[in-house]
């Protein structure tokens, strides 16, 4: 198992992780999620955060294929005048091929985002999880992460 930096060649193997995440978005939350329309759909979003001086992915590569994907942004806040004014790091998005879950790729992802955002004098790491995806809550739990809010909504 090799983890390392992304480049734009890795790009078609994470987004067609992106899109198997997407797919269990789009079957538990379809009202939000769109499916995936080509294979490349998510690819401006993945490369901004390789264009993004304070971003990166990192990819697990599993006999020379990628099956893992994390990344992240660093941000201070300075506009909000009300939070303390501290670095933290904002996982966009980690995914792991279904046919790898529970082989610990996760937590080797996990663990170089916080080598990172250390690397990068954050303070902080923190992460959006969907509701419905209580195995995914319960991995972050597992590496000591806690709730910090409840986002809501009304449908009107």
């Amino acid at each position: 198992m090799i983890i390392q930096v992304a480049s734009l060649k890795d790009m078609e193997e994470i987004c067609d992780l992106s899109n198997e995440i997407n797919n269990m978005h789009c079957e538990r939350m379809p009202v939000d999620f769109k499916p995936p329309d080509s294979r490349m759909r998510d690819a401006p979003h993945w490369k901004t955060y390789i264009d993004d001086s304070d971003g990166i992915i990192y990819v697990a590569e599993y006999e020379g294929k990628v099956v893992g994907a994390i990344c992240a942004k660093c941000i201070l806040n300075t506009i909000v005048p009300f939070i303390y004014h501290r670095k933290k790091c904002h996982i966009g998005t980690i995914v792991v091929s279904n046919k790898y879950i529970r082989t610990g790729i996760g937590k080797l992802l996990m663990k170089k985002i916080e080598n990172f955002a250390k690397e990068q004098g954050c303070e902080e790491i923190c992460l959006e999880v969907m509701k419905f995806n209580v195995e995914a809550q319960q991995f972050y739990f597992s590496l000591g992460y806690d709730e910090l809010s409840i986002k809501m909504r009304k449908n009107i």
